[in-house]
């Protein structure tokens, strides 16, 4: 009998691990929730194509730009828990819409599972060169002297939140613009059609360069190497920011750990190349590889930054 349950446990052993090794056994969904050509989209392409060739499968990126990220995030929580349909989060879902929201569409903490971070990004304030201010501080005294005649294009959750703590800690008004991410947010800002906008330096490190955008500040606590001759918040006499940009791969709910164990150690194993690590930096998106513990603390911390914001006033819920 103790024969038995021994064959039978290594029956059960082996068995396990062929169906372990065949994940995945159908091409892999990756869910964007912003439009193509932003910092976000571009990245996670970039992740994902090497994520195809290290997992021998097929990985198909999919753009769904509508409610802030609200329906890309639905479909991923609703879908089958068996890691073929993977999620991009960030700030925008998984802060501004649970924040945001009379009623919560859905919890971040709880309806997904947390796979790994991938990147931490850079932001800076935008400008179109025909808007007169070349400083922070001029454009402060600009919108003071011309109340909401600026207009500045919102392409993503951080961006909302940054420009809200723009305006709460100047003391200025300009008028918002949104978008459905920052790709088209960086469109109408070369189009002259928005004059500022926050965003990475994705779309718009080339542009500055280029001599068709103007770079005021930086979000980042200290000024960037892509970027090293524009201020800080602080250095522009303005009070710092806590938001951190973020982004990370979710599954739903209840994903096998195993599944989960595997998508963390291809993608480790991604992040650690020196030519993504390269790719990722050039796009103002160094890669950040927390541990789950580190990065559901981290999901918590910029909710309840949010959530402080949205009782504050500075920004509304919808």
């Amino acid at each position: 009998m103790k024969i038995y349950r021994f064959f039978a446990c290594v029956l059960a052993l082996v068995t396990s691990g062929a169906a372990n090794a065949q994940y995945p056994d159908r091409p892999i969904r990756i869910i964007v929730p912003f439009a193509q050509g932003g910092g976000t989209d571009a990245s996670a392409r970039l992740v994902a194509k090497a994520l195809a060739q290290s997992l021998r499968q097929d990985v198909v990126v999919e753009n769904m730009p509508n409610l802030d990220g609200e329906a890309a995030a639905l479909d991923a929580a609703r879908a089958k828990p068996d890691g073929h349909t993977l999620f991009v989060g960030s700030a925008t879902a998984m802060s501004y819409v649970p924040a945001v929201r009379k009623v919560q569409p859905y919890d971040p903490l709880r309806d997904f599972t947390p796979i790994a971070s991938f990147y931490t990004a850079s932001f800076f304030l935008f400008a179109n060169p025909q808007v007169p201010p070349n400083s922070t501080r001029e454009l402060i005294d600009f919108a003071r002297a011309n109340p909401g005649k600026l207009k500045i294009g919102i392409g993503t959750g951080t961006a909302t939140l940054a420009t809200a703590e723009l305006l709460a800690g100047s003391g200025v008004q300009m008028t918002p613009v949104t978008y459905k991410g920052e790709a088209p947010a960086a469109a109408d800002l070369l189009a002259g059609k928005v004059d500022l906008a926050f965003a990475t330096p994705a779309v718009g490190l080339s542009r500055v360069k280029e001599g068709k955008l103007k770079a005021l500040v930086t979000m980042l606590p200290k000024r960037s190497t892509l970027l090293p001759d524009v201020p800080t918040l602080v250095e522009s006499g303005l009070p710092p920011m806590d938001i951190l940009p973020w982004g990370a791969f979710f599954g739903p709910a209840g994903l096998p750990p195993e599944v989960v164990a595997r998508l963390r150690r291809e993608l480790r194993e991604v992040l650690a190349r020196p030519e993504i690590r390269e790719q990722m930096e050039a796009l103002g998106y160094p890669t950040l590889m927390l541990e789950r513990d580190e990065l559901e603390a981290t999901m918590k911390q910029q909710l309840e930054l949010w959530r402080r914001a949205v009782e504050s006033g500075r920004l509304s819920r919808n």
